[in-house]
Formats: structure tokens, C-alpha cells, sequence
């Protein structure tokens, strides 16, 4: 397996250098493109952090990880009494979503109101920070009830401390792993199957109990590592979860506020206490381009991002099951006025289960149009290309409103 796994690694590296030297020979062009908290607080618009919300930029990238502060200067102005005080702004946002019409297997249906949430988060004092979560969705039946939560520790670019429930994947801000920053209605397959089970069915999107450090150990590599609970436990056990990631950014010498390439790696090694003490793993190696288009009658930002998983998980009984997961996305945020308005999303899945025997592919088309920078409409199509003899293919079509305020 790891014959294999290191060789799938080499080529998704050496490809992202190879993009990168064409990237880099044949494009030259100027800045591209936040919760609404932030940008009240900031009186910014949200492509300062932002290509196509809520997918981030380098400037967005560096605002997270400096405890949600452009300049770390921010923090020594305040004193001790400025924890009791509150800013001119209440770090407050909301989220609202509509949907006006959605057709599952030819089940049509129609939720005017679809799902809320509520966040709170920002600098608390001066190298503390905090993120917070509420939601009120259909798919947990409108039970309102908290996503996710952290409270961070960013004395220097370096080590950022973090205790969060959260997934284990949270504290990256490349998009390729991140489940909060995807514009796509389904998530892509490496976040969201389940694969062998061991990790009490959870995938690498479930919430967990964590302790985790971020960073950048150069300007260019960042790094997470990370001991949680298993997927939806509320307490870390014994020899629960571990956790890491480097990611190494190849940006060419332009005035874009962005990054040409990242190419990274992922691994998480687990213990589930609650599944006859089953032991997994996950290996991924994943891949993110930007390609500005600044001279094309409709000027924008191409998108590149894919990722490749292995799965490891005993079953008990000295059995075990490998499986693999991929995707492969592109997505072009037209441009005007420095602003995304329409921006279509093409992404293709392919996961396996049973160890291997079952084969799974997807394809999902969205189409994302910007009313405003915090008001979007979604169109997406989602089906299945290819499924195990004697299962059904589905598919679906979405139309949802979200806002953002």
C-alpha cells in the first residue's frame, strides 16, 4: 500500500511543480479578490479575503490564521479593560438559506426555508481569538444546536494553539480539505464517505473534541497537527485521534493577492474505542491553482482543486478493508469590478467501499451567481455516473438562495 501511496504522492508533486512553471512563464496581472462581521468591523468588502465567497485568497488565508487581524499591531493597543468593552461592532453573523425547488430522483420538493446559522467569532484580546457556530438545519430536523467551536491561542505566525470541537480539518486554510469553504451544495467524496467505518462511521468533515497547532513553519509551508476524539465523540479517549498536515505554496512573483499553487499532504491515524478497539488511517495528498485570466473578454480566476485519499480500517476478527477516494474540481469566478458574479463549478468524485469491490462515480455541475457579495443563488446538478450492480443511480437538482448578513 504504501508503494502506492507514495507514488500517487510524487505525482500529484510533480505535477503541481510542472503547472506551476507554466503558471508562472505565461501569466503576469494585478489584485483579485469574510464573514460580515469582519467586514463591518474592517469596513472592507468581502473580496479583500475572498476570490468567490466563502473560498479564501492569501490575504483571507493570513487574515485566519493571525486570529482573525490583518496586523498583529491590532492586539497591543488593547489593555485589560478592553476585554469588558465592547467593540464599535458586534462580531455577529448570520447566515439564511431558501430553497425554492429541489428534485431528488424525480421526488420533487419546495422548503422556502431551508437552514440558519448563527456565528460569532473574532480577536478577543490581544493574542486570543474565538469562532463559534450555530445551526438550525433540515438535515438534523431544525433542532438548533452547535456546529462547531474553537478558542485560539496566535502568539506568532509560527504556532497558533487551538482547543475546538471541530473537524479535523478545520484549522487548514488551503480549500482542498475544508468543508466550511466550498461553493458546491454536495461536498466532494474525500471529506464525506465514511469508508470502512472504523471511525465510528465519522468521515474527515464530523465534528470531534480536539486539541490542534497551526502554523507556518516557513513563509511558504504551513503545518497542522492535531489529537481529537473520534468522529462526534464528545470526550478525547485513549489513543484516540492523530492528526497532520504540511502544505507548501509555489507562488510565482506577480501583484495577484493569491497563491499560484499549493500542494500538500494529509495523514490521520485513529483508535476507536467504541468498535471492538478498530484502528484506521487516512492518507491524502491533494493539490490547489489559481490561473488568472485578466486579458480574456470576460476577465477571472480559474480555480484547480483535486485530492486523493487512502483508507485503512480494520474490521475485527483480524480483517481489514482499503479503499480510496478522489476528486478532481475546476471553477472560474468571473469577475467585475473586482467583485465575483457568475461562477460555475464542475467537479467529478470517485470513492470506493467494501474494499474496494464497490465503485462509486459522481458528477456535480453548480452554477453560482453573486447578487451582491453576501447574497448568492446556487443551481446544481448532481448525479451519479456509475454505481455497484444492483443499486439505483441518483440524482438531484438544487436551486437555493443564501445570505449572508
Amino acid at each position: 500500500m504504501m508503494n502506492h501511496v507514495a507514488w500517487h504522492s510524487i505525482f500529484v508533486i510533480l505535477l503541481a511543480v510542472m503547472l506551476s512553471s507554466f503558471y508562472t512563464a505565461i501569466i503576469k496581472f494585478p489584485e483579485a479578490h469574510a464573514l460580515p462581521q469582519f467586514t463591518r468591523l474592517y469596513e472592507l468588502k468581502c473580496s479583500k479575503c475572498h476570490l468567490a465567497p466563502p473560498s479564501l485568497n492569501n490575504t483571507g488565508r493570513r487574515f485566519l490564521q493571525n486570529g482573525y487581524r490583518f496586523f498583529r499591531e491590532e492586539r497591543d493597543k488593547k489593555t485589560i479593560k478592553d476585554m469588558v468593552k465592547l467593540d464599535r461592532t458586534i462580531p455577529l453573523g448570520a447566515w439564511i438559506s431558501s430553497q425554492p425547488y429541489e428534485n431528488k430522483n424525480g421526488d420533487s420538493r419546495i422548503r422556502p426555508f431551508q437552514d440558519a446559522r448563527l456565528y460569532v467569532g473574532g480577536g478577543i484580546y490581544k493574542d486570543i481569538s474565538a469562532f463559534m457556530r450555530w445551526d438550525l438545519e433540515r438535515e438534523r430536523d431544525y433542532r438548533f444546536g452547535s456546529q462547531l467551536a474553537t478558542l485560539s491561542y496566535n502568539p506568532t505566525d509560527l504556532l497558533n494553539a487551538h482547543v475546538s470541537w471541530t473537524s479535523v480539518t478545520f484549522h487548514d486554510i488551503s480549500d482542498t480539505l475544508h468543508n466550511s469553504r466550498q461553493l458546491t451544495l454536495k461536498p466532494n467524496a474525500v471529506i464525506s464517505q465514511s469508508f470502512g467505518g472504523a471511525d465510528n462511521n465519522g468521515t474527515l468533515s464530523s465534528p470531534r473534541q480536539g486539541i490542534h497547532a497551526s502554523g507556518w513553519l516557513t513563509d511558504n509551508l504551513f503545518y497542522t497537527l492535531g489529537y481529537s476524539g473520534n468522529a462526534e465523540d464528545t470526550v478525547i479517549g485513549s489513543l484516540s485521534t492523530l492528526s497532520g498536515r504540511l502544505a507548501f505554496d509555489i507562488v510565482p512573483m506577480t501583484g495577484y493577492d493569491s497563491f499560484a499553487i499549493t500542494a500538500g499532504a494529509f495523514g490521520m491515524y485513529g483508535h476507536s474505542k467504541n468498535s471492538n478497539s478498530r484502528k484506521f488511517d487516512r492518507i491524502v495528498s491533494d493539490v490547489q491553482m489559481d490561473i488568472p485570466l485578466i486579458y480574456a473578454p470576460v476577465p477571472g480566476v480559474i480555480r484547480l482543486l483535486g485530492a486523493y485519499l487512502w483508507a485503512k480500517d480494520d474490521l475485527g476478527q483480524g480483517r481489514s478493508a482499503h479503499n480510496r477516494a478522489w476528486y478532481a474540481q475546476a471553477l472560474f469566478a468571473s469577475m467585475s469590478k473586482g467583485d465575483p458574479k457568475w461562477v460555475p463549478v464542475v467537479r467529478y468524485d470517485e470513492y470506493t467501499k467494501n474494499d474496494r469491490q464497490d465503485v462509486f462515480k459522481e458528477l456535480t455541475l453548480n452554477l453560482t451567481y453573486y447578487f451582491v457579495e453576501n447574497f448568492r443563488a446556487h443551481l446544481e446538478h448532481w448525479r451519479q455516473l456509475d454505481v455497484p450492480a444492483g443499486s439505483d443511480k441518483d440524482r438531484s437538482v438544487i436551486f437555493r438562495f443564501v445570505y449572508l448578513y
